[in-house]
């Protein structure tokens, strides 16, 4: 009978073993759960943030003739804008353009017998570094 006990007490022991075991298994799994689920909802909110925050939009407006508008119809401001790149004569346009939103620059455009009009034009502003593609209507 003693030894049956014995036997029994082994048992047990062993099978609290393997319960104690397999609970901080799954302990470590649901932290593990739990910090996987706050990195993605604070990427989630980082992301939200970064497509609410306001934006610079720049488009090309035709006035008259060679008479052209800069205006900056996004939510944010454009500073230090850089005309980077074009075909013809680009006229009145300062080395340090800024735009609030909403605010226009009012540029010429001309073109010769060597260059011709441009049908688009790239400016990089502050933030911006790679060049964005202006098309002039």
């Amino acid at each position: 009978m003693a030894l049956a006990a014995v036997e029994i007490s082994r048992r047990a022991r062993k099978d609290g073993k393997r319960s104690a075991d397999a609970a901080v298994r799954s302990a470590t799994a649901a932290e593990q759960t739990l910090a996987d689920q706050r990195r993605d909802a604070a990427e989630r909110r980082a992301a939200e943030a970064e497509a609410a925050r306001p934006r610079v939009r720049l488009r090309i407006e035709h006035m008259s003739k060679h008479s052209y508008r800069l205006r900056n119809w996004g939510g944010a401001a454009a500073t230090n804008i850089s005309n980077v790149e074009t075909c013809g004569a680009v006229g009145e346009w300062p080395d340090s353009l800024s735009l609030q939103p909403g605010e226009a620059h009012r540029f010429m455009i001309s073109g010769d017998y060597d260059n011709l009009e441009p049908t688009e034009i790239c400016v990089t502003w502050d933030g911006q570094e790679d060049p964005v593609v202006l098309p002039v209507p």
